[in-house]
């Protein structure tokens, strides 16, 4: 079991799973952090069809609360009738939508995130998200493939007329 620094009082584990044109990636990690960068639940982002990100995170506070296997990680591919711009752009802090997103399952907003892709390069996306992809802390770090992505900022509309039963 590993020692946590004094500052960090949870337990978190992650999976993650992106899938970047016929590419998936599965990845996860157990470890210890503060309560307030620990983002608990499904977060899910997708700026195209075979262009997606999410993952599932569970906090808790007691020592090794995170050491059981994680479950395997599970997405809802089902169309749910939403639709946004959507783009991505490397070297740049803004993207211009030349495409729909088709929203899938849980992704009930329009998003724009912009960050950092290790090591600095600057990136800016649109897209279909989950409410909890809304709430990204700045800082937050989402793994992409090989890469590590670093939110820097989100802002997300829930589109007019979008009813979610």
């Amino acid at each position: 079991m590993q020692a946590c620094a004094p500052e960090e009082d949870t337990c978190m584990a992650a999976i993650y799973e992106t899938h970047r044109v016929g590419d998936v990636s599965v990845s996860s990690k157990k470890g210890c952090t503060t309560s307030s960068d620990c983002d608990p639940g499904f977060l899910s982002f997708n700026d195209g069809p075979e262009s997606n990100v999410g993952a599932t995170t569970h906090c808790c506070q007691s020592n090794g609360c995170n050491q059981e296997p994680l479950p395997a990680f599970r997405r809802n591919l089902t169309e749910n009738g939403l639709r946004c711009p959507s783009c991505f752009a490397f070297l740049k802090e803004t993207c211009t939508p030349t495409q729909e997103a088709l929203c899938v399952g849980e992704e009930t907003r329009c998003v724009t995130m912009t960050g950092l892709m290790h090591p600095g390069i600057r990136f800016a996306a649109q897209g279909c998200g989950t409410e909890n992809t809304c709430h990204s802390k700045p800082g937050t770090l989402v793994p992409s493939g090989s890469r590590l992505l670093t939110i820097k900022k989100t802002s997300c509309l829930k589109p007019p007329g979008f009813w979610q039963g």
